[in-house]
């Protein structure tokens, strides 16, 4: 490494071995896709993480100007996303989250995602078509078809 090119800690933990020369391509192979896949799914939690605060803070405002006044549970009453897909979930069973976001169209996989946008939709009024679509990796249209397929089901 050049002088004056010091790396911090953590983004130097992040990355894959340097020592390529003493491992088989096979094994640099794996193990570059063995982090890739762990940072792709520490990603996954930050994005949602982060939808959540946002929503916490949209609703905290609410609170703050006098909006929230409506005698529900309150700021920190409500539930986050994961528990409510995780709850929809139960009644599909070899369906986990990341099938949830995932980008596969197959089926199997429609009907449990979109009645989990529905179920987050219905529950968590204070998150918008966009906030949600970004939580389930999707755009706000699909999210809203989604809502207005339920609704005609029921």
């Amino acid at each position: 490494m050049a002088r004056g090119m010091e790396v911090d800690a953590p983004v130097a933990a992040a990355r894959p071995p340097e020592n390529d020369a003493t491992l088989a391509p096979e094994d640099l192979l794996g193990a570059l896709s063995a982090h890739v896949k762990a940072q792709r799914l520490r990603v996954l939690q930050l994005e949602l993480a982060l939808a959540d605060a946002e929503a916490r803070i949209l609703s905290q405002a609410q609170l703050l100007c006098g909006a929230g006044a409506d005698g529900e549970g309150g700021l920190f009453s409500r539930r986050p996303v994961r528990e409510i897909v995780d709850e929809v979930l139960l009644a599909y069973p070899g369906i986990g989250w990341a099938d949830v976001i995932g980008v596969r169209r197959e089926r199997r996989l429609v009907e449990p995602r979109h009645r989990c946008m529905a179920a987050v939709y219905d529950e968590r009024e204070d998150l918008s078509l966009p906030a949600l679509g970004r939580i389930f990796r999707r755009d706000h249209t699909s999210v809203l078809h989604a809502v207005n397929k339920g609704r005609a089901k029921r």
